[in-house]
């Protein structure tokens, strides 16, 4: 326990970096980071292309997670592995269940 005369420090301020502590960019690699995942909407605006066929389509079954495209004939033909109920439908890249969006 603290007694009444001891008051609370602040945490000390960290040591500034200079340029040269930072580690160097390997050859071939960006030194910018990633600009990260992209938001709903900018996925929208991509060209759709199925994973099975490799056709550029207007509509696809799309992953929430990793953004796995499928057509819809590609869907119903590979229907009996991604699905055991026709409800939702199980990703095969990263596992994630997604709905059919009919239910």
């Amino acid at each position: 326990m603290r007694n009444e005369t001891e008051t609370c420090r602040p945490f000390a301020a960290a040591p500034a970096m200079k340029t040269a502590d930072l580690p160097t960019a390997q050859p071939g690699l960006s030194p910018e980071p990633s600009p990260g995942p992209l938001s709903r909407r900018e996925r929208r605006r991509l060209p759709l292309v199925c994973v099975a066929c490799r056709q550029t389509v207007r509509f696809a079954w799309r992953c929430r997670r990793c953004d796995f495209a499928m057509c819809q004939p590609c869907m119903d033909d590979n229907r009996w592995g991604m699905t055991c109920n026709n409800i939702t439908w199980t990703c095969p890249d990263c596992g994630e269940e997604n709905n059919y969006g009919n239910q």
